[in-house]
């Protein structure tokens, strides 16, 4: 028998034991995840069967659990909720509307960006997944603002990949997504957060060397510069930015920005905010989550010049807002900003948090909880939330 195999038996084991307590609480949880013994597998293998046996609410249930008892396993949230959505899809798993609930936006929305792009790769009609994200507006866009946004977002990574013929031209790729964003989108947010999708996954994929595709190194945002459309050329730049982070070392951030001028010359400054903003973003979701927010938080801004250090903290801010522990994203949003005001007492308001990521705060809160955040802002940082931009606002 193998690790994973003998890992996956014990979560199994451990499943049988606590769904045959009469009182599924914090107790029985902590029992199973003292049982798998740090082993990440064993976490995932739990999940999935729970979710699966219990159904979402209480899968997800569990990983909000997980997400507090093991920071070794926070960076992996993301990717299982994906794991979750696409082995219900595989699986042939019913996700009738009662199970819709908030739980399931926990991970960033990993389960509801997913489900409509794996029923898009998987062959249905692209009816069927709007409908999914109708269904997912209607019951939760009350309870977490920005989950149909975020579902809009899956179905723009799966739009460019439905017709096999295309894949390897990324323009006619991308021209196909874009059309179908337009034609199912069911409002204007929804179809900015659908062209997010379509460029995002493209330059995904550019990057994975999938489907065919492959990054341009002479020009890597060569397919952006030639969108026709202001808008669609907007969320290309604001999601594509990937393919051209790709070619830098990304643990040396000042090698990488003199890269990005060799590439692109006089018209680089705004390439190179898009890299310096991702390098933030990613240094939060991914770098930040399983520790303390210590004094070291920033260090990775801070040797940059003003300018280029308000663009990586900007990023990081929204780094954690759509990536921090669920329901808690926006005290973790506002002890970042108050670490960076007080190491740098003339650092300007707008980038931390960024308009950016309040929207984000403001998708995964309900209206009330929102408003609570709003407050904290004011008491924490000295400003309130200036404007209040639509649930999931941004790229």
């Amino acid at each position: 028998m193998t690790i994973r195999s003998m890992l996956s038996a014990l979560a199994l084991f451990m499943l049988g034991a606590w769904i045959g307590c009469s009182a599924h609480n914090a107790y029985q949880q902590h029992r199973a995840i003292a049982a798998c013994n740090g082993h990440l597998q064993c976490f995932e293998s739990l999940t999935l069967t729970i979710a699966t046996t219990k159904g979402l609410d209480a899968g997800f249930a569990f990983v909000k659990t997980l997400y507090d008892a093991v920071p070794t396993f926070r960076p992996l949230c993301g990717p299982l909720a994906t794991r979750i959505a696409d082995d219900f899809y595989a699986a042939n798993v019913a996700i009738p509307d009662s199970a819709l609930t908030p739980n399931i936006a926990t991970c960033n929305f990993g389960f509801l960006q997913e489900y409509p792009l794996a029923l898009l790769l998987g062959g249905e009609r692209v009816t069927r997944a709007a409908s999914f994200c109708a269904s997912v507006g209607a019951r939760l866009n009350d309870l977490v603002p920005g989950a149909e946004a975020e579902c809009w977002r899956g179905m723009g990574r799966g739009l460019p990949f439905i017709d096999k013929a295309l894949w390897g031209d990324p323009y006619a790729m991308a021209k196909l997504g874009v059309s179908q964003c337009k034609t199912l989108a069911t409002n204007t947010s929804n179809y900015e957060i659908c062209l997010s999708g379509v460029f995002y996954n493209i330059g995904r994929q550019e990057v994975n060397r999938n489907y065919k595709l492959s990054v341009n190194t002479q020009d890597p945002m060569k397919l952006c510069k030639e969108q026709r459309d202001s808008a669609t050329m907007d969320r290309c730049f604001g999601n594509y930015k990937l393919v051209a982070v790709s070619l830098v070392d990304k643990s040396d951030i000042a090698s990488a920005v003199e890269r990005l001028y060799s590439i692109y010359g006089k018209e680089g400054s705004s390439y190179v905010q898009s890299a310096v903003w991702l390098f933030g973003y990613e240094h939060a979701a991914y770098g930040l989550l399983d520790k303390p927010l210590d004094e070291n938080a920033i260090s990775l801004c801070m040797n940059l010049s003003p300018q280029q250090r308000q663009w990586c903290i900007d990023g990081m801010s929204v780094g954690l807002a759509k990536n921090g522990r669920p329901g808690m994203q926006g005290t973790q949003v506002l002890s970042l900003c108050a670490r960076v005001f007080k190491s740098i007492p003339d650092f300007p308001t707008d980038y931390c948090p960024s308009r950016q990521a309040v929207g984000y705060i403001r998708g995964f809160y309900a209206p009330a909880q929102f408003e609570r955040f709003c407050a904290s802002m004011k008491q924490r940082l000295g400003f309130a939330c200036k404007e209040e931009p639509v649930a999931g606002y941004g790229y």
